[in-house]
């Protein structure tokens, strides 16, 4: 019998045969779309051989089929995954090809003839076009390929950011065709420009900050110091260009510096001694951090030198008394010199968001929109760590009212909604209808919430969820925040609500969180005699929750 007698095949495939192979007879077991040919009927038409032969090439020809779609339907999903579209241009037929991604990236529909090369570079942005056209008629005429970073406006009006790039194809010495592919790069340049702005900012912290910074390559060669560390050392900045640490500053130190190289783990200590070769009969007192930055290899490429001189404090006073003094100095210096200027820039930001200075387009709105997130972020770092000195000197109290925490919660939300949206994230809320009344601080439980709420977006991803949720659980209200973020490894989950602690994997997230936020959320739940906890999952997520009584029905 032959093999391949009962496989069935698409009618047009069939139909083709059926032209030129005559004695296959289709018989009178018919579907939709689908022939069935009789074992019968193919026996008394041909040899079994040559069944084989032709009915094998009509399922080679089908297998073929399904894999071209395949991998088309592969390369269509690539595309627009990545946001990259491919396009040619034949010089001799003077017709250019769009993939389906180039059509959407110009914000038209495959109605569009892209066969007019003026049309089609009045879509870059004016200043852009006479780059974009003097570029292409480089590569169709001399043979010279292009790489380009534009502005684009699609055909809605939008204004975008593309990569653009052209490769001729040559025959005989003679361009034939120009090649290429169009990406859109722009939240790329959004990311850069937020780099950018918060490079501002931190040049000029490491420059003005009373702090002394150095950055050391990872044999502990001088990188870069700030003003405040070549005058602790009654040098200048340039000095340092081209010697070692250990050279310039021989010390018993050198065996930690390796071992934060070898371990990849931040060292800190307080109050370590030190004496200055030039002045060998003045001991100096050091707090210090080493810090190692890591390259994408996971080696250590740089470290992060912060020191405090507190020796004065060490010979004045009790060592922890001179300590906390220390941090507390330390504190308000940074409270006086970054408050306000920092207060002057939300304040100036706000004033352009609302238009006050004169209209703001959409593209400079974001940018402003984003460098007013990243001050207020500074902000509220600042907010936490004076929290945190009034809660170690014991200065907090809490106010006490009667509190709908439904209410409450349902306003911080609607605060976060806008956070969610701009970092693609599903935010949804199961809040009861019935009120729950509890006795507390309003400010602080507010406090308490929004911080739960922003961690779990700050540490989450695009196309990600935060599920919020509010109940009664006995004679307690049980608020909950789930979220589908990068979950904390389990060997660091004990130290969650220490002060200035952060998960080994948050660093990649949000490199300008102090740690503090969940350790303030702790102390706050037990001063109204709540619990709070988590459960977590690295790469798949946390539940962080907190339960306060409520307030008794009279």
């Amino acid at each position: 019998m032959c093999q391949y007698a009962r496989t069935r095949f698409s009618e047009e495939i069939l139909t083709d045969v059926l032209h030129t192979h005559p004695l296959v007879i289709v018989g009178e077991s018919v579907c939709k779309n689908f022939y069935y040919v009789p074992v019968e009927e193919f026996l008394s038409k041909r040899k079994t051989s040559d069944l084989d032969r032709l009915l094998k090439n009509l399922l080679d020809r089908e297998q073929a089929d399904v894999l071209l779609q395949e991998r088309t339907d592969f390369l269509n999903e690539t595309q627009h995954l990545t946001k990259t579209g491919g396009w040619e241009f034949n010089l001799e037929t003077e017709t250019m090809l769009w993939t389906d991604e180039v059509y959407r990236i110009h914000g038209v529909t495959k109605a569009f003839d892209p066969n007019h090369i003026e049309k089609n570079v009045s879509f870059y942005a004016p200043k852009d076009q006479k780059i974009i056209d003097e570029a292409f008629h480089r590569a169709a005429t001399i043979g010279e390929p292009y790489d380009l970073q534009l502005q684009f406006i699609t055909a809605e009006g939008e204004m975008r950011w593309v990569e653009t790039i052209g490769r001729p194809v040559m025959q005989n010495g003679k361009v034939v065709k120009v090649g290429g592919y169009i990406m859109d790069i722009t939240a790329r340049k959004q990311i850069e420009q937020t780099l950018l702005e918060k490079t501002k900012i931190f040049e000029t912290f490491f420059e003005n900050a009373e702090t002394q910074f150095v950055l050391l390559d990872h044999k502990f060669n001088f990188v870069r110091v700030n003003k405040t560390y070549a005058k602790a050392c009654k040098r200048e900045v340039s000095e340092f260009a081209g010697h070692n640490h250990f050279e310039l500053y021989p010390s018993d130190a050198k065996s930690i510096f390796e071992e934060v190289v070898k371990t990849k783990r931040s060292f800190q200590t307080k109050a370590r001694p030190f004496v200055f070769p030039d002045e060998p009969d003045r001991v100096t007192y050091w707090d210090w951090t080493l810090t190692p930055i890591l390259n994408n290899e996971h080696e250590v490429e740089l470290l992060v030198f912060a020191l405090n001189d507190v020796t004065e404090v060490i010979q004045t006073t009790e060592k922890i008394k001179k300590m906390m003094n220390v941090r507390g100095k330390f504190l308000d210096i940074i409270s006086h010199q970054l408050r306000t200027p920092l207060t002057s820039i939300l304040w100036s930001l706000e004033m352009l968001l609302k238009g006050d200075a004169g209209k703001v387009e959409a593209t400079q709105k974001r940018f402003l929109e984003t460098t007013y997130q990243a001050s207020r972020k500074i902000n509220d770092r600042l907010n936490d760590l004076l929290i945190a000195m009034d809660i170690e000197e014991g200065r907090v109290l809490l106010e006490t009212e009667e509190i709908s925490l439904d209410s409450l919660v349902t306003s911080c939300v609607i605060e976060e909604k806008n956070n969610a949206a701009l970092k693609g994230i599903a935010l949804t809320t199961h809040i009861p209808e019935a009120c729950l009344t509890v006795e507390g601080d309003a400010h602080k439980l507010r406090s308490i919430i929004t911080k739960i709420i922003d961690n779990a977006l700050m540490y989450n991803k695009t196309g990600g969820y935060v599920e919020i949720s509010l109940a009664q659980v006995d004679h307690f209200a049980l608020f909950k925040v789930v979220d589908s973020g990068i979950g904390i490894p389990s060997h660091e989950q004990s130290r969650v609500f220490e002060r200035f602690f952060r998960g080994s994997n948050a660093f990649t997230m949000e490199t300008d969180a102090f740690g503090l936020s969940l350790s303030i959320a702790k102390y706050f739940i037990e001063q109204h005699h709540g619990m709070i906890g988590f459960t977590s999952q690295e790469g798949k997520g946390s539940e962080f929750w907190f339960k306060i009584p409520l307030k008794h029905k009279t």
